[in-house]
């Protein structure tokens, strides 16, 4: 146990791990994680010199129109944070949903 830990709670009096709560019926187990990989996740996104393009201002909360000065990439670190996409969440979305069993259990 991590000394800092112990330091400052003292030892534990009770310990309950996470695979004897599956095996008890008070959690359900989870799938291993499933990794989605999308053509915008190897290579981004970019966009050409002078194309026009909406841009959220959070200050004014409206959409701007704004033509690229330049050419302008986006990596699929910041894609999330930078550009909002309906097709592209729904198409996650459906293929999340294909990979899903519903006949696993889950919480109820």
């Amino acid at each position: 146990m991590n000394e800092e830990v112990t330091e400052i709670f003292d030892l534990p009096v009770f310990e309950y791990f996470y695979r004897q709560a599956v095996i008890d019926g008070w959690l359900v187990d989870h799938e291993p994680p499933y990794r989605l990989v999308t053509r915008l996740a190897e290579e981004g996104m970019t966009w050409q010199r002078g194309v026009e393009m909406k841009v959220y201002d959070i200050r004014t909360s409206q959409l701007q129109l704004f033509n690229t000065p330049d050419e302008v990439s986006v990596e699929i670190a910041d894609f999330n944070r930078k550009v909002i996409t309906e097709n592209f969440n729904r198409t996650v979305c459906q293929a999340l949903a294909e990979h899903l069993d519903p006949a696993l259990p889950g919480k109820r």
